[in-house]
């Protein structure tokens, strides 16, 4: 007798690792319960969550935006899955750019408590130069003057759908390649009703963020 999903999330995961077969599940279940295949598994799931996160995003914080009419012209992915950005709207008359990156996982965060840190890399796709660095982000969009934003979701560490934003340009610069943006960064904070939140370059609503930072 095949098992049956209780909603559609168990519904997805059901399809995609064939667990509806009794036998297959407890197969996966017996494999699971090898704490080196544990950990090892675990952390692959990092880019499915990416992906999760990043259409989340979209519906749950942009529509509602766009639908209360404080941005326009929301685009998902307008140049394509695999260029930049991953989100593209328009709000008082500019166009805005944002990428999305998840926090790291509680398992191998580094941050102090109370904040989240996150790896700032472009894609393993884009070309690469001898010495890596077009693997980090420029302060700017690929079109001069294009203002982008830094989305960061907090799932990982906070198991809810949000996430904290900072315009590119406010962050700190590789050490090796000041002209380029830091790849590792420690000090998003999660709770942002803190003065030191509240001073600092990150904010938890994206038009919040415009109309705070504005443009420079």
């Amino acid at each position: 007798m095949m098992l049956k999903a209780r909603d559609k999330v168990e519904e997805f995961l059901y399809e995609a690792l064939h667990l509806s077969d009794p036998e297959t599940r407890n197969q996966f279940n017996e494999l699971l319960k090898n704490e080196d295949y544990y950990n090892t598994l675990r952390p692959k799931m990092g880019n499915f969550k990416g992906h999760l996160c990043e259409i989340a995003h979209h519906t749950v914080k942009f529509d509602e935006l766009e639908a209360q009419g404080l941005i326009k012209d929301l685009r998902k992915h307008p140049y394509g899955q695999k260029s930049a950005p991953d989100h593209s709207f328009v709000f008082e008359g500019t166009e805005y750019w944002v990428e999305d990156k998840n926090c790291s996982d509680l398992s191998y965060s580094k941050a102090e408590e109370g904040y989240v840190d996150v790896r700032n890399y472009k894609h393993s796709y884009r070309t690469l130069s001898s010495d890596h660095k077009d693997l980090y982000y420029d302060p700017e969009a690929d079109i001069e003057g294009q203002p982008i934003i830094l989305a960061v979701g907090l799932l990982p560490q906070t198991n809810k759908f949000e996430w904290r934003y900072c315009f590119f340009y406010d962050l700190p610069r590789h050490s090796k390649y000041p002209d380029k943006v830091a790849s590792n960064l420690n000090r998003i904070p999660i709770d942002v009703s803190t003065q030191e939140a509240v001073d600092s370059i990150w904010s938890d609503n994206v038009v919040g963020l415009i109309r705070k930072r504005g443009l420079k």
